[in-house]
């Protein structure tokens, strides 16, 4: 009997100090817990943010085919202009002795005189116009005594005869555009035929598209005005679609980055894939928008949506705020209010009631 006590003894020696760590250490971590756990405060403060829609974009300049200088008729080439900008009315080159102007218009393809009347005309006097050689007010599509006296002018600047006869070898049509980059084809001494390329501009900008490789829309920040962020340059762009004269600053002003380090452009590959000919992809780009929109900000629980649709929020005092704007906030768990609302006292949990 006595060694069955003593059994039962050493037994509960065991026991009580496992059972007392079993219940101890729960207790002890509940106190723990509760001594670090703060509750949430029942009222909170419209927070403010700063919305800009800031999106991780790909820049695309798509160039067409260069701009080619043609001679007008076969000949010597006897001048070459030096490279460098080109503007309407500009020498180009000469062959056998006869300037040839840059020229933007309706083509010029006949020799032009006294009494002809057409389209061509026309633009032979816009051009003269653009030299300063003839009066707006007589520009038109008859060659009359003004544009007559205008050609002999011109006859006279060229070191030509002076006949009044004005002639198609005058001239080289530059399409679409002039260029500010000139590179010789030929050499001075070199003969051509008419239509031979005699110099060549660079390519000229076609388009520049702005995408977002993460796939966000930039549908949104269309009609906006934007700015353009790479690092720490900042571009005007007055819409996610740049177009026209925009669409060739812009390309210039990327080229002049890319020119001093500031941005990198892609190689062969874009981050849509591989770029067709004479594109450039500029990456690692930022559109948002130049002026951020202000915002209120609240825990999404704070916001009180009724049986008929409406929102409120439920001020510190118990009375209810309507909403007239309500998205949802970037950060999990939060919404975005009316501006008007940034440091309003508001209760964390809206519940539930009327708005």
């Amino acid at each position: 009997m006595r060694s069955v006590w003593r059994i039962v003894i050493i037994a509960a020696l065991w026991v009580i100090p496992i059972a007392a760590v079993v219940v101890a250490v729960p207790l002890a971590s509940q106190r723990e817990e509760a001594s670090v756990s703060v509750d949430p405060p029942a009222v909170v403060t419209v927070g403010s943010r700063s919305i800009d829609n800031a999106t991780s974009v790909e820049v695309q300049v798509r160039h067409a085919e260069p701009v080619v200088a043609t001679a007008p008729i076969g000949g010597t080439v006897t001048t070459l202009r030096a490279p460098g900008p080109v503007e309407v009315g500009d020498q180009l080159f000469s062959i056998d002795g006869v300037p040839v102007l840059a020229y933007l218009g309706y083509p010029l393809f006949r020799d032009l005189s006294y009494g002809d009347r057409g389209e061509d005309v026309a633009g032979l006097a816009d051009f003269l116009v653009t030299l300063g050689l003839l009066d707006e007010h007589a520009a038109d599509d008859r060659y009359g005594e003004s544009v007559r006296a205008a050609v002999r002018a011109l006859q006279d600047d060229l070191g030509v005869r002076v006949d009044g006869v004005f002639r198609a070898a005058y001239v080289t049509r530059m399409h679409p555009e002039l260029d500010p980059t000139v590179t010789h084809l030929v050499e001075v001494g070199d003969v051509v035929d008419s239509g031979a390329a005699v110099l060549e501009g660079d390519r000229p900008v076609a388009a520049v598209t702005i995408t977002s490789p993460e796939g966000a829309a930039l549908t949104r920040l269309s009609g906006e005005p934007l700015v353009l962020r790479f690092r720490d340059v900042e571009l005007d762009l007055p819409d996610a679609r740049p177009t026209g004269v925009r669409a060739v600053d812009l390309a210039e002003e990327l080229a002049e980055l890319a020119t001093r380090g500031d941005i990198t452009g892609a190689g062969e590959m874009g981050a849509s894939g591989s770029l067709p000919e004479g594109t450039i992809a500029y990456g690692g780009g930022v559109v948002a928008l130049a002026e951020p929109v202000e915002r209120g900000v609240v825990p999404a629980s704070a916001v009180r949506t009724d049986a008929a649709g409406a929102t409120c929020l439920v001020g510190a005092d118990g009375v209810t705020i309507a909403l007239s704007e309500l998205t949802n906030g970037n950060e999990l768990g939060t919404a975005l209010v009316d501006r008007a609302l940034a440091g309003t006292a508001v209760l964390r949990d809206g519940g539930s009631g009327e708005c």
